[in-house]
């Protein structure tokens, strides 16, 4: 799995951290023909990876427990965007993105929408998870996207997972 090793953005109230495609476990990524990844030193720009084709989309990452604050919420997803010549994308091919700490997977369906090309989305806009107030020590916050469904699809890109910790408003 991925380390979570990636930048994080504080604001005044919220702490942002992102994980760029290089340090996700991305299936067939290592094959040209089915994507296109950003160099490995990928440190200082914003390259996403781009799935030029596949049917069976799978990427995961991970992150130590101990990155994140004890008893606080965070949201879970990927930036995406689907590039002008994307394909095999709608209500036949949901993504679907699950969370977990410990026991038990968290997850949301996602269906992307081909109309919206080039433009950068936050997915899915509503997975939380919950750090315990004991964590353990060896303990990973683990995330995956799945896109299995469907046949052949492509023109995705991923620009990075990310992790950020939401106010509880009371």
């Amino acid at each position: 799995m991925a380390s979570g090793s990636g930048s994080t953005t504080q604001n005044a109230e919220v702490e942002r951290k992102e994980i760029k495609p290089e340090k996700l476990q991305i299936v067939w990524s290592n094959d040209s023909r089915f994507w296109r990844m950003p160099p490995a030193d990928n440190t200082e720009s914003n390259l996403p990876a781009e799935l030029l084709q596949v049917r069976w989309l799978e990427i995961k990452g991970s992150t130590d427990i101990r990155t994140l604050k004890p008893g606080k919420k965070y949201k879970i997803g990927f930036r995406v965007s689907l590039t002008s010549d994307a394909f095999g994308w709608g209500a036949d091919c949901p993504i679907l993105i699950y969370a977990n700490i410990g026991n038990g997977w968290n997850g949301r369906r996602v269906i992307l929408d081909p109309t919206k090309r080039n433009e950068e989305l936050d997915i899915p806009k509503n997975l939380i998870i919950d750090v315990p107030s004991n964590p353990s020590s060896d303990g990973k916050l683990q995330f995956q996207l799945y896109g299995i469904w469907g046949g052949w699809k492509g023109g995705l890109k991923i620009y990075h997972a990310f992790i950020t910790e939401v106010e509880v408003k009371q």
